[in-house]
């Protein structure tokens, strides 16, 4: 075979080696001159691709395999919470007093004794704009008369306020007719997060429930 094909041949394959990051064949690059240096350097490029291959394939199962594991131990974490709030929920309705939020109903129940004692249709968060009242069991941790809410967008006057949760909290909304209240307005026209009351209604609920009284909310 003619000495140049030969030599464009091995600098091909070694053009292939180099490329996998075989850096280690760069001193075959000067010259190549006969069949069996070709030869070695062909096996020793195939030989760098294989290893190249095998090493992104052991990444890739290992990244799998991590993915894998994070998921596992994510879904187990979520069925621990979930777990440890149907305890929760189920703790306070043994006590028998609380104040039950229903988003699927839009009622609001007030249990004493274990008997429900009140009951009030209500207009919870918006779900289409994503402000749907968070589930949970929770506490009434202030009552307040006479408060401005605000928020981004907009500035509400309130006779009655109880918060629960962060921002969140039961209060009466004098800007809604009695035909919002207990139907569907929440899925499109609901609050912004808070359990709306009828303004008639507010007074009796207000002064039946104190500071420290456990708020179920769910669907």
């Amino acid at each position: 075979m003619d000495k140049k094909i030969i030599k464009l041949i091995g600098a091909a394959f070694l053009a292939i080696v180099l490329s996998f990051g075989a850096g280690n064949y760069a001193a075959y690059a000067a010259e190549v001159t006969d069949p069996m240096t070709a030869l070695a350097l062909q096996q020793a490029a195939l030989a760098a691709m294989q290893q190249k291959q095998a090493a992104a394939l052991q990444q890739t199962a290992a990244q799998s395999s991590t993915a894998n594991v994070s998921a596992a131990a994510k879904e187990a974490q979520k069925q621990a919470a979930a777990a440890q709030e149907a305890a929760k929920q189920q703790e306070v309705v043994d006590a028998g007093n609380y104040i039950d939020v229903n988003k699927t109903t839009q009622t609001l129940s007030l249990v004493n004794g274990g008997q429900i004692t009140y009951v009030t249709p209500i207009v919870t968060g918006n779900v289409r704009l994503g402000h749907t009242t968070p589930n949970g069991v929770y506490n009434v941790y202030a009552k307040q008369t006479n408060r401005v809410l605000k928020g981004d967008n907009y500035e509400s006057f309130v006779k009655y306020w109880m918060p629960f949760y962060k921002g969140y909290g039961i209060h009466d909304a004098n800007w809604r007719t009695a035909a919002e209240f207990g139907g569907t307005t929440y899925q499109t026209s609901g609050s912004h997060g808070c359990v709306n009351i009828p303004p008639e209604n507010m007074p009796t609920l207000f002064a039946a429930v104190s500071v420290g009284t456990p708020v179920i909310v769910h669907d």
